[in-house]
């Protein structure tokens, strides 16, 4: 008896069977429930149906799985109320508004301009006594009572002419836009932009500035605060703020008799018209570890008042990618800085301009470290400067400044009260003049010179809990991987041990396939 060898191919019945039977063991022996209805149902009309509803079951699995792996990196926000007995104070920056002292301008050459049109305001409010002196008749306008007064008229348009010569006023520019559309109350750049060096020798000293000091009704000394330049303000004062010796405030108390007791004496004599609209100090809370910008964030405080700020401290963390794009520092986004300060989106837009402005016009308008060896910017580089204003502004500059992944952030309430009280007045100076500061004693000889130069702050937390802001992830690998499981088993009716057989049912398939593709 001989056997006759058939040779593999696809037209052999041997491997269509062994095929075959490979799917009805697998429907015999897998755990899916739709499945084995789908091949073992002896009719076709039974098979048709199976099968229909195990293709509808699988595709609203697939629908739903794509819509939870769409929010797979969403993100929820959580806030929680933190108690403690003890939080970090945060640091304070105090600026006087006014940036130079008169009295240290001089006559140098590089003040002449500035010293000139302080003589004419000067003469301009001469003027202006000697109007409100002259006997006028009621039914006159302001234009006609300065048109009478030739002295007055006169020095009036003195002062006028030399800011059209400066090229500031006039040129049919009403509105005070010029033609790049950013508006020119800035006009000193175009006069003068004092040098860091400038702002510390001409500037309002801390021993002049700041006249008293407590901290936790402990005083504390010009020691404890550090001080910064600002092109708005000149010399600026932060206490507990970031320095070498490391050293963080912290109270275990809240309310007003705790926290920073100032009281500021502003000098008001030593102002100059021309760079300084308003007359007080500005103040900032704010984190240690950032850089403090007082002219974008802070609280102006009127001299003659005791203003008392109450804050409360929020930490805010964010998630970084995939979930969020927060950054841990700036390095992702190349943001490098030489000074001790951290990240923060005012930094880092500040920054932005003036990498730009140094790019465009070699120059700068802030005298920040990180910009040593880089000249300020002039009159000169007005149209320079004003064109990167302008792109600045409007968000042209492309400046990528994400939030940080964690913020402290200090929202404050402010109430004030006129201040010093007429009966308080003669005590107020008598400790005022036992500081030794002899210009504070010797300038407030009456109490409406001192409300005209001095300004009480106390700045203290309401409640020593916090918040904290955080955002959560909405989906972990845990949840993705029960949610998609669960999906599975409500749909399809598979589990990981059904998911294990497919992949064997396929597995032996291929290598069946194989068996008749392949010449042996």
């Amino acid at each position: 008896m001989s056997l006759k060898v058939t040779p593999t191919g696809f037209g052999n019945n041997s491997d269509k069977k062994s095929v075959k039977e490979i799917i009805k063991r697998f429907a015999g022996e897998t755990t899916a429930h739709g499945i084995p209805h789908v091949i073992e149902r002896p009719k076709l009309i039974s098979k048709i149906f199976w099968f229909t509803l195990v293709a509808a079951a699988f595709a609203v699995f697939c629908w739903q799985t794509r819509k939870l792996l769409q929010n797979v990196y969403a993100s929820n926000t959580k806030i929680e109320l933190i108690n403690s007995q003890s939080v970090a104070f945060p640091a304070v920056t105090v600026c006087n508004l006014n940036k130079l002292k008169r009295s240290k301008l001089g006559n140098s050459t590089r003040w002449k301009e500035i010293v000139t049109i302080e003589n004419r305001l000067d003469i301009l409010q001469e003027g202006q006594n000697i109007t409100a002196s002259v006997e006028i008749p009621r039914n006159e306008t302001l234009n006609r009572r300065k048109r009478e007064n030739e002295q007055y008229q006169w020095y009036y348009d003195s002062f006028v002419n030399h800011f059209s010569d400066l090229d500031i006023v006039g040129n049919n520019n009403a509105a005070g836009y010029t033609e790049t559309g950013v508006s020119e109350d800035d006009w000193y750049y175009t006069v003068i932009n004092p040098t860091r060096q400038e702002f510390e020798e001409m500037g309002h000293q801390v021993q002049d500035f700041i006249l008293d000091c407590r901290f936790n009704a402990r005083q504390c000394k010009d020691r404890h605060f550090k001080t910064t330049q600002n092109q708005e303000y000149g010399n600026c004062f932060t206490f507990n703020g970031n320095n070498d010796e490391g050293e963080v405030e912290r109270v275990t108390k809240a309310g007003s008799s705790y926290g920073l007791h100032l009281t500021l004496f502003i000098e008001h004599d030593e102002y100059l018209g021309s760079l300084t609209e308003e007359a007080g100090v500005r103040v900032m809370p704010h984190d240690r570890d950032i850089m403090p910008h007082p002219e974008d964030v802070g609280l102006s405080l009127a001299p003659g008042f005791s203003t008392n700020i109450g804050i409360r401290q929020v930490e805010i963390r964010r998630l970084s990618r995939p979930h969020g794009n927060c950054t841990f520092g700036g390095e992702d986004i190349g943001f490098l800085s030489n000074n001790s300060y951290n990240y923060s989106i005012l930094s880092c837009q500040k920054k932005c301009f003036l990498d730009q402005l140094s790019t465009n016009c070699s120059c700068v308008t802030e005298g920040y470290l990180d910009y040593d060896g880089i000249r300020l910017c002039d009159r000169s580089d007005r149209m320079c400067r004003q064109s990167v204003e302008k792109d600045f502004y409007s968000n042209e500059l492309e400046c990528e400044c994400p939030a940080p992944c964690r913020e402290l952030v200090y929202n404050t309430q402010t109430t004030s009260a006129r201040w010093p009280d007429d009966r308080n007045y003669h005590i107020l100076r008598d400790d005022l003049c036992r500081t030794g500061n002899h210009k504070a004693c010797t300038v407030l000889n009456d109490v409406h010179v001192a409300r005209e130069n001095l300004v009480n702050l106390k700045i203290y937390f309401q409640e020593l809990n916090y918040e904290l802001v955080e955002q959560v992830p909405d989906n972990t690998l845990e949840s993705v991987i029960g949610t998609t499981g669960g999906l599975l088993g409500l749909y399809v009716g598979f589990s990981l041990i059904t998911v294990v057989e497919t992949f064997i049912l396929i597995y032996d398939v291929i290598v069946q396939m194989c068996k008749r593709i392949l010449p042996k």
